[in-house]
């Protein structure tokens, strides 16, 4: 994704909507999956991680983890991924609230998932 093109769609107002829209009670999972893939390509920024931390994505991408198709995990991951490349919100996600869950999870998806799973799983844990 280019930079500044995803600064612009931060600034609009993204990250909130697409985060609610993995969220939705809804059989459209070609919707979710569409939305963890936006987020992930808009987590490169430092606003979106921002972001995308206040509004409780840990809580709600770790299912996504292990209990939706392989595109879905490895997009999911790659948020993780984007976490963990930034020091300032790597303790979050190693910290005592999400810690286990997060490396666990990971871990197993590095272990089980597909090709880019794990090569997503296994950024966010290097």
């Amino acid at each position: 994704m280019n930079k500044k093109n995803v600064k612009a769609i931060v600034h609009a107002g993204a990250v909130k909507p697409l985060l609610q829209l993995v969220t939705l009670d809804t059989k459209d999972e070609d919707g979710k999956g569409f939305a963890v893939a936006a987020l992930r390509g808009l987590a490169i920024d430092d606003l979106a991680r921002q972001q995308l931390l206040q509004l409780g994505a840990i809580e709600v991408l770790l299912p996504l983890l292990e209990r939706h198709a392989e595109d879905v995990a490895a997009d999911a991951a790659g948020v993780f991924q984007e976490f963990a490349r930034d020091e300032r919100f790597a303790e979050d996600l190693g910290g005592p609230v999400h810690g286990d869950s997060v490396l666990n999870m990971l871990v197993s998806l590095a272990e089980k998932g597909g090709e880019e799973a794990r090569e997503a799983s296994v950024g966010a844990l290097q």
